[in-house]
């Protein structure tokens, strides 16, 4: 069974975010179990290739698209979607497709622009392929959050409500062709049940197959420190960190502990940082991240927009970091609140909860052991490979 998948850049370092480890464990899973995948991708800013396979999935990489985000502002497209818009690269999709493949991964709203000449071509094969929208957020939900939590500019303000609104109606599309939505975690499916309940949905948590640390006590010696860890290119990341360093920098610094900011930034994006918050240690881009896990006593998830499962918790978990986040930002995790994660309601509220913690030896290690025995044991990479590949083969009358 052939499977075209399409997304946005070659998902592998350096574009190695949350989204791009979904991507590539997914499409390698989906290999693992059986498939045979061919992606479409965009370079990465590594080295200049024009193909790749990688665990089994054979990848054909195009130059990305000198198309500047705000010409977005004059078409049907949001800015997400409108920048990869590439006539060589639909030229390969339609050639696929044409050929005759089974089902289309949309890999992320912003690989949806080729949506409508895809259905075009499909409609003339003799068996068209079912399309299957890989979702990463409901992207309706949450740039409407972004729009709405941001204070700066009314142009800007205005540009990101256009911004929402372009997404909203294309996601409604994709959902539209497809004959299956994969979700990563159980709220967003039911957000999109709410304008389309007939679809069939796959819940696909992420995985981890990362380090995982089996003992830790957390002592006085380790550093009073917090960690971030994110991925901060997306606006609506930069603007959940500011507003935690807002409430936060100064406090943690009268009380005597230490924020410290780990993740892919833009440039001078950290030297911005360190320049308003002088007392926040912006360590940016890290080569590992385990040995500043062990050199902290809370990792905190300060995400107040952005929806979606947040792959750095468990990082934190299964390298044994306590974890302290805003309410309903941990979808899709067995935690549970004052038991084996701190959660608050506001910004301000979650400064005053992890302060209080970092000098509680006893709690952070119960917090830490309890997160981690939740969730040993579900979160592999290879079962959610073959559960996608067992929903595509009934699309296709298949059994799995």
């Amino acid at each position: 069974m052939k499977v075209l998948w399409l997304t946005r850049f070659l998902p592998y370092p350096p574009f190695y975010g949350g989204d791009a480890i979904y991507s590539s464990k997914l499409a390698e899973g989906l290999a693992g179990a059986g498939a045979h995948v061919t992606g479409l991708c965009f370079e990465n800013g590594g080295d200049a290739r024009d193909s790749a396979t990688v665990n089994g999935v054979d990848w054909r990489i195009f130059p990305l698209p000198d198309r500047p985000a705000w010409q977005s502002i004059f078409g049907y497209l949001p800015s997400i979607a409108h920048r990869f818009r590439s006539r060589a690269y639909l030229a390969a999709a339609r050639a696929a497709v044409g050929a005759g493949v089974d089902a289309v991964v949309f890999d992320h709203i912003g690989s949806g622009w080729p949506l409508a000449p895809l259905c075009r071509t499909a409609e003339r094969t003799n068996r068209p392929p079912d399309f299957i929208y890989l979702s990463h957020n409901h992207e309706t939900s949450v740039r409407g959050q972004v729009a709405r939590h941001f204070k700066g500019s009314v142009l800007k303000k205005f540009a990101l409500k256009l911004e929402a609104k372009k997404a909203a109606e294309l996601e409604r599309k994709m959902v539209d062709a497809s004959a299956l939505v994969t979700v990563n975690t159980r709220e967003d499916e039911a957000l999109f049940r709410r304008t389309h309940p007939e679809k069939t949905y796959l819940p696909l948590t992420p995985g981890y197959d990362g380090p995982v640390l089996g003992h830790r006590t957390i002592g006085g010696e380790a550093p009073k420190r917090a960690i971030v860890v994110g991925s901060f290119g997306w606006f609506a990341k930069r603007m959940n960190l500011e507003a935690f360093l807002e409430a936060g920098a100064a406090r943690f610094h009268e009380a005597g502990a230490e924020i410290e900011i780990l993740g892919n930034m833009p440039d001078g994006y950290g030297e911005t940082l360190r320049t308003r918050y002088p007392t926040v240690r912006v360590t940016g881009r890290y080569d590992t991240l385990p040995p500043y896990l062990v050199e902290a006593r809370l990792g905190i998830v300060p995400e107040q927009t952005g929806g979606g499962f947040k792959h750095k918790v468990l990082s934190y978990i299964f390298n044994r970091l306590p974890v302290a986040a805003l309410e309903g930002s941990v979808a899709g995790l067995p935690l549970r609140p004052g038991e084996s994660i701190l959660t608050a309601k506001t910004m301000a509220g979650l400064v005053t909860v992890c302060l209080a913690a970092l000098d509680d030896m006893a709690r952070l290690n119960a917090l830490q052991n309890r997160a981690f025995a939740a969730c040993a044991g579900q979160f592999d990479w290879a079962s959610r490979g073959r559960a996608f590949w067992d929903a595509i083969r009934r699309l296709r009358n298949e059994a799995p």
